[in-house]
């Protein structure tokens, strides 16, 4: 999922799932933050990229049958909205001013 990719870092909620975060945060070479106690909201852009992704993915699918296709629908998705923090422009369209540079 990660291949070829830059993290900068990870923002996690307290869930067992995470408890070997010291190893993931040396695999992916990052910094891993986690948000206090039952604060969901401290990881706002995360809840609200998952909602997106339950457009593509729901709750109820196997995580297993998700493919390539399915997760490059979803970026594409993802990518072509417009964010107010990027001054209306997507991430799509940032991406290529960078790779123009």
């Amino acid at each position: 999922m990660f291949e070829n990719k830059n993290i900068k870092s990870l923002t996690l909620d307290n869930d067992i799932s995470f408890s070997h975060w010291k190893y993931l945060e040396e695999l992916l070479n990052t910094n891993i933050y986690f948000t206090n106690p039952y604060h969901s909201w401290e990881k706002g852009l995360v809840e609200n990229t998952n909602r997106w992704i339950r457009c593509f993915v729901s709750k109820k699918r196997d995580i297993a049958t998700v493919n390539e296709k399915d997760l490059d629908c979803a970026r594409k998705y993802i990518n072509d909205i417009p964010r107010k923090c990027l001054n209306y422009k997507t991430p799509s369209m940032l991406e290529c001013e960078i790779l123009k540079e």
